[in-house]
């Protein structure tokens, strides 16, 4: 089983410790282009088309950073030094909760320093939360149906019959909230990557988890 990581945003863990999010779309770099044939290409390799005449991505997915069925996920959460321990330990202050864990601070990591977010979310030694991979594949970013949105952990708007709204004012429609999921999910992605990612369709890996419980 190959093990490596994953991070989200504060929001985005939150959804996944409540088992709302179990499904995260991240783009695939470089993007893969499309030869005279209709094959997918993608580095040192090219893909054939379905029965369909579609491009074959599945194989694709073999390569996927985010490992494949069976694997395991562990989650860079935002977190920050609350104070240093015994010798080569530190305590964590996990921002999403508030909650605090004594853990290894590794020789390989910069020196700790009190009231400093740790770079890039929680190393491995301080990670809290493991996805086991149920499934990646590659696929157009405009592919998400309404119920993968829900998948995805868009929130519902607290005082609406809608979903939330990501984006900043002005957005691209200027609401508070969204009557589709989808429509959450495609502001959730603009606030993330900008407007101009969400308008390319770019290919994405979509990655399906489930959490596991108890797991460090």
């Amino acid at each position: 089983m190959r093990e490596g990581p994953i991070s989200f945003t504060v929001p985005l863990v939150r959804e996944v410790m409540a088992g709302r999010k179990t499904v995260t779309r991240r783009l695939i770099k470089p993007q893969p282009t499309i030869d005279l044939m209709g094959n997918l290409c993608w580095k040192a390799g090219c893909y054939g088309q379905t029965p369909e005449g579609r491009p074959q991505v599945r194989s694709l997915a073999l390569l996927s950073p985010y490992g494949k069925a069976g694997d395991r996920l562990w989650v860079r959460e935002r977190a920050r030094v609350a104070l240093h321990g015994r010798p080569g330990h530190v305590r964590l202050f996990y921002e999403v909760d508030g909650a605090t864990a004594m853990v290894l601070w590794p020789d390989r990591l910069k020196p700790a320093h009190v009231g400093r977010c740790v770079p890039n979310g929680v190393h491995r030694e301080g990670a809290r939360i493991f996805l086991d991979v149920v499934s990646v594949h590659a696929e157009r970013l405009h592919d998400i149906t309404e119920e993968d949105a829900w998948a995805e952990g868009v929130e519902r708007h607290p005082e609406a019959c809608g979903w939330l709204n990501y984006e900043p004012s002005p957005s691209f429609e200027e609401v508070s909230y969204h009557v589709t999921a989808r429509e959450s999910f495609t502001s959730l992605w603009r606030s993330i990557n900008g407007a101009e990612s969400w308008d390319a369709n770019p290919w994405v890996w979509r990655v399906e988890f489930r959490r596991v419980e108890g797991s460090r």
